[in-house]
């Protein structure tokens, strides 16, 4: 069995690789990204994981995701 991690989303900008991950000045807060795990399986081939957004998300976007 493999496990493959991948970006499937970015909701906010991302770093290029190497450079500095810096807070937005405004808010203090990182980029947000979508996470999905990709798995190779013997008995099943692939299988995709993705957890998708929360439902806190969806009952406050502004609080958890931000604004933009």
């Amino acid at each position: 069995m493999r496990i493959h991690h991948l970006n499937c989303g970015s909701l906010r900008t991302i770093p290029l690789l190497g450079e500095e991950r810096l807070t937005d000045a405004a808010t203090g807060q990182l980029a947000t990204v979508c996470h999905c795990l990709l798995i190779e399986t013997d008995s099943d081939g692939l299988v995709l994981v993705d957890t998708g957004l929360g439902t806190a998300d969806r009952h406050d976007p502004e609080g958890t995701l931000g604004a933009d």
